[in-house]
């Protein structure tokens, strides 16, 4: 177990930086704008706009 560990361990601290940068989006924005406002959310990337 704690061979696979030493191992995973990389792998996972690179999995959580690019799931924190998915966090910086402007995705993040509109889905706390629309839950404000009780609407659906219109997100930039399912359409195609940045």
């Amino acid at each position: 177990m704690n061979n696979w560990l030493r191992t995973a361990g990389p792998i996972f601290d690179q999995s959580a930086a690019y799931e924190m940068l998915t966090f910086m989006g402007p995705d993040v924005a509109e889905g706390t704008a629309a839950l404000r406002e009780k609407r659906e959310p219109r997100f930039p990337s399912a359409t195609g706009d940045s």
